[in-house]
């Protein structure tokens, strides 16, 4: 079976607290390549303990470089309708 390619954008609290500790649970069905944040040094850090391979401070650049098929959009929500129209128009799919 082959996985989906997911891209993570946003590294905070929801993302280190909710998701990214049982994301375990879909590892046989998806993969996560890459994952952005506004600060360096936590995306860094997320990315290491997590071991996503690419890590983005600018989520339009994930958006541009990777392979991600699909975004998971962890901002804070006043960003969720630049992030996801963003996603949208580069042909990702969205959950959010």
């Amino acid at each position: 079976m082959t996985k989906t390619k997911l891209a993570f954008i946003g590294c905070g609290d929801v993302a280190q607290r909710d998701y990214l500790p049982e994301f375990h649970r879909l590892a046989d069905h998806a993969e996560i390549v890459a994952i952005s944040g506004r600060t360096a040094s936590r995306v860094e850090r997320v990315a290491n303990e997590y071991g996503v391979p690419n890590v983005y401070t600018d989520y339009r650049r994930v958006l541009e470089e990777s392979d991600a098929e699909a975004v998971v959009n962890l901002t804070p929500i006043q960003l969720h309708t630049e992030v996801n129209l963003a996603a949208l128009e580069a042909g990702k799919h969205l959950y959010s």
